[in-house]
């Protein structure tokens, strides 16, 4: 699914966000902060740990130059929280890009690489060839599980990929940052176009639209209010229940960014 371009939008995952801490002590974050507001919840982005046959595991990742990103992208910030919350610490963390990242890991100056999205990742479907020797990587540890939902990548999602790869996922969210409020008609006019063609995506859009459910409910965000403005009754983001696929590294990020 292409990231949504245009003032006042952007594609976000609910595990990239600005460290709690940071934002009660900066007044600038505090305002920002205020201004981000929920447009819908979207579709699933699978952790996808790509690496050389001798890695069969997250853990495995212990001692080995891992490239996790440019610094401050969502790969980046994602992939610090598995870090962090598994205790597996790497010799070094790359910041690169993941085209750069790729490169490296085919001429084996890197051990592994990491990238945040939805599948299939057509940086994989086109760079990545049976001959690279190269294979996705379960990632299982216990403690990442406990914080994020568990999925998997289906078989053949990649032409190289013979079997299904256990991973965990985090949320993406469409997110709008109407600082003067003056995108308030644009954004509930967009939420309006998006929620009375969803049936079209799912059938003619990428296949991550028909992962989309725009009612599923997030722990910690509240929809904008021009949104529900433009909805049908019907179409609101529910009130939130008890589930462990909630937002579920919400209260990991709380204690584990307070850098």
């Amino acid at each position: 699914m292409p990231s949504t371009s245009g003032p006042g939008f952007r594609l976000a995952s609910c595990s990239r966000t600005f460290s709690p801490s940071k934002v009660q002590s900066d007044p600038t974050l505090q305002r920002i902060a205020k201004k981000v507001k929920l447009v819908f919840p979207l579709y699933n982005e699978e952790i996808h740990l790509l690496a050389h046959g001798g890695i069969a595991s997250f853990d495995d990742l212990a001692n080995k130059r891992v490239a996790i990103g440019r610094e401050g992208s969502g790969t980046y910030l994602t992939t610090r929280l598995l870090f962090k919350m598994s205790e597996v610490t790497p010799r070094e963390m790359v910041l690169i890009d993941t085209d750069e990242a790729l490169a490296e890991l085919k001429a084996g100056r890197i051990d592994a690489m990491f990238f945040v999205a939805g599948y299939p990742v057509r940086l994989l479907t086109e760079g990545v060839a049976a001959g690279d020797d190269l294979r996705l990587v379960p990632i299982t540890n216990k403690d990442i599980a406990e914080f994020y939902p568990r999925t998997a990548i289906p078989a053949k999602t990649y032409a190289w990929q013979p079997e299904p790869v256990e991973t965990v996922a985090v949320k993406a969210v469409l997110v709008s940052f109407d600082y003067r409020r003056n995108d308030c008609e644009t954004v509930g006019k967009l939420a309006q176009l998006v929620s009375t063609n969803l049936d079209w995506l799912k059938k003619n859009g990428h296949q991550k639209w028909k992962a989309v459910d725009l009612e599923f409910p997030l722990r910690g965000w509240e929809q904008y209010d021009c949104v529900r403005k433009y909805l049908k009754p019907t179409a609101t983001v529910a009130a939130p229940r008890k589930s462990s696929e909630i937002n579920p590294v919400m209260d990991a990020i709380r204690e584990m960014l307070r850098e």
